[in-house]
């Protein structure tokens, strides 16, 4: 057996120190080839551009609460040796956008890559197991352990067939309750099973799991969207943004949001957020994935992953491929209002209410959209093609059994899309049927730039046969000028895939959350494809979408939820850490980093079926909170309600005598705060009992609190 032990250092403070071991075996099977890509059952693909397509497979493993690593064991077999003369080649991650310089610089990347390979004198990949910093999951510590059976050096291949991690820990007393929703999502560490015994499911409701972030001119904007969510049984809390930005320490407004929702996220058990206003007031963080910084990433995911350390170099880069520690495991699904006026928001609150409320059949029709990414040998390249349309098939084929579906794919030019399809893509054709087609899914691929997507085809050949940037010509199929045509009594859930739709202040992404989409999933900067994309297995952004409709569809999950599986998918068992010392591929990094959500985290895609009738004979308790408890001179009482109705809420001794009347009143549904003094009170333990009366309920609320002199 080989042996390889990777120590941290680790500072124990006094304490109660508790030590064990997580053991985890991986197996690979026998090595079969298809072509000349090695392929294992069980494992997906390794893909830097310019190295082969080699086997890779990654699991998170789960620690206890409060665990530190302090070494890791590594033990594999002895390999054996593989002789192949010929391998396949990644060919380079390109940009879906028209810009020639982003291109060009992915093909520099490919060729260095390529040189590298022949030149060094070490194995690709280095080790045939890499384990990652310590991440966390709320309170759960993961690591994240990727292996690679096939190493290959100088036309050798060395097959490891298992490996053993002893990964050594030590912990110290920590918070070890789990929401049952985390309990559920902890599904994805290979060990939950073992581990889960040294956590607590908390079934106790959490106080506020729906929050919306906004300008407190603009909070009655959603008063439609409070009582819908709270009648499904969410906890609504509105909160002003202007005081985080007072309350909350940070070197800038995202700092702040994002310390602000540390401090509360576990408190109150936040589950969705919304950030309700644009990227000019409330702001993306803005990351940068690339060593050289050129590539600068707004970001929403930075309210989402709220454990980890995004500038874990302190070089003031947020969010850097292997220099910044991210474990990508969001804690909060989030999504985006990119509006600062009441009446646009008030519009997009009363479409996505209408749109959950609605079990149509209409819900289950598709508009699948696709343009050429690139053509083969295009320039003489090489590269295989990639026409979109094989990701809009495959969706069709494998997730849309039962739907009704139009497809648009590319007839121009000298070599038109091979696949099936209803009508042409064209700008408009696209307009036409969404404006009339009663569309739930809208899907595209695309070139594209902030303010629309472009289809990019072949106009004509100078007679070599050989596709050229000269011979290209490009034409819009939707722009940010199209949705006020578009059909938004039937929004569609779209992905679009494509550069760029969500960038700047005003862009496609933004037009269409306002009128023709429920909710957009959408770049702020570059989206990077592989050519020749054939499957999901292939990797970067069109696999992102497929998994995305793949979570929303066929696993019925809501639509921020949906986004996030996706990403996480994604970043689990298509985007490896850097094998070697080429040329990083973080390219994939900013595929997840950019692509954002604009609409309702908790969208339901066909609908809850909740009609006004049952929603008035529903019952949801209202969720009082006092605090400080104990508190010494001044309370302070926060409460929201379900639906409009009287409220009373009174302080009792433990001879259960009233001392004092603190709230009464016919109270509007939504958040309320309520302060009060305690100062005149002994020294004791007390009784806040709140009674609220709606529609036909009587319900009442009691908390014990303790008054300190």
């Amino acid at each position: 057996m080989l042996m390889r032990k990777i120590f941290v250092i680790l500072l124990l403070f006094i304490g109660i120190v508790i030590g064990g071991v997580i053991e985890s075996r991986i197996s690979a099977g026998p090595v079969v080839f298809d072509g000349n890509t090695p392929v294992i059952q069980g494992f997906n693909k390794l893909q830097v551009p310019g190295t082969p397509v080699l086997p890779a497979k990654s699991v998170l493993m789960a620690l206890p609460p409060g665990a530190e690593i302090l070494s890791i064991d590594i033990n594999y077999n002895e390999p054996c040796e593989l002789a192949r003369s010929a391998l396949d080649i990644t060919p380079p991650f390109l940009p879906l956008c028209m810009e020639k310089g982003v291109v060009e610089e992915a093909q520099t990347r490919y060729q260095k890559n390529i040189d590298y390979l022949a030149a060094c004198d070490h194995p690709f990949p280095a080790h045939p197991v890499y384990c990652s910093k310590l991440s966390h999951f709320r309170n759960i510590p993961f690591i994240r352990i990727t292996f690679f059976p096939l190493v290959y050096q100088h036309g050798i291949l060395k097959y490891y067939s298992e490996a053993d991690i002893l990964i050594h820990y030590a912990s110290e007393p920590a918070d070890n309750n789990i929401a049952e929703w985390v309990d559920e999502d902890a599904r994805m560490f290979a060990n939950w099973t073992e581990v889960r015994g040294y956590y607590h499911i908390d079934t106790r409701q959490d106080s506020f799991d729906y929050v919306i972030i906004t300008q407190d001119n603009l909070f009655g904007a959603f008063d439609s969207l409070v009582d819908w969510k709270n009648s499904l049984g969410y906890t609504v809390r509105i909160v002003d943004y202007d005081s985080i930005l007072a309350q909350y320490p940070g070197a800038e407004a995202a700092d702040k949001i994002r310390n602000f929702l540390i401090d509360k996220y576990d408190a109150w058990g936040i589950h969705y957020l919304i950030l309700a206003g644009n990227v000019d007031v409330i702001p993306m963080k803005i990351c940068f994935p690339d060593a050289s910084h050129n590539y600068d990433t707004p970001t929403d995911y930075y309210y989402a992953e709220l454990t980890d350390d995004w500038d874990s170099d302190n070089d003031g880069y947020y969010g850097e491929y292997e220099e910044d520690s991210i474990g990508f495991v969001p804690e909060i699904m989030v999504g985006r209002f990119p509006y600062n006026d009441a009446t646009t928001l008030n519009s997009i609150v009363l479409k996505t209410v209408d749109f959950e409320k609605d079990i149509g059949s209409w819900k289950n029709r598709a508009l699948l959209l696709a343009a050429f990414s690139n053509y083969e040998n295009e320039d003489n390249t090489g590269w295989p093609s990639c026409d979109g349309a094989a990701l809009m098939e495959y969706m069709k084929d494998t997730l849309l059994a039962g739907w009704s579906y139009t497809r648009m794919y590319e007839e121009a030019g000298v070599c038109p899309s091979s696949y099936p399809h209803e009508q042409p893509l064209t700008h408009g054709n696209v307009v036409a049927e969404w404006s009339t087609g009663n569309y739930a899914i809208t899907n595209w691929s695309g070139h594209g730039n902030p303010t629309g997507t472009y289809r990019k085809y072949w106009a004509y050949d100078d007679g070599d046969s050989i596709p050229e940037s000269f011979e290209m010509a490009w034409e819009t199929f939707i722009d940010m000028y199209d949705p006020p045509s578009l059909d938004d009594d039937h929004p569609s859930i779209v992905f679009s895939a494509s550069c760029s739709n969500a960038g700047g202040n005003d862009n496609l992404a933004r037009e269409l959350i306002g009128n023709g989409a429920a909710g957009i999933v959408a770049a702020t900067s570059y989206g990077w494809y592989t050519p020749g994309w054939e499957d999901p297995s292939t990797g970067n952004i069109m696999s992102l979408d497929y998994y995305f409709y793949y979570y929303l569809i066929a696993d019925g999950k809501k639509v921020g939820d949906a986004l996030f599986d996706a990403k996480m998918y994604y970043f689990n068992y298509l985007y490896f850490p850097d094998p070697w010392a080429g040329d990083p591929a973080w390219t994939p990094q900013q595929n997840m980093l950019d692509y954002n959500l604009f609409g309702d985290p908790a969208l339901v895609r066909e609908g809850v079926g909740i009609e006004e009738d049952e929603l008035a004979q529903s019952t949801v308790a209202p969720v009082v909170q006092f605090y400080p408890n104990p508190v010494r001179s001044q309370g302070h009482i926060d409460f929201t309600l379900p639906f409009d109705g009287e409220v009373s809420i009174s302080l009792y001794n433990t001879a259960g005598q009233r001392t004092s009347t603190v709230y009464i009143g016919n109270t509007k549904a939504g958040y309320h705060s309520v302060n009060f003094t305690t100062k005149d009170l002994p020294t004791g333990v007390y009784f806040l009992k709140m009674e609220f009366i709606g529609r036909s309920d009587n319900i009442m609320k009691e908390e014990k609190i303790i008054v300190l002199h």
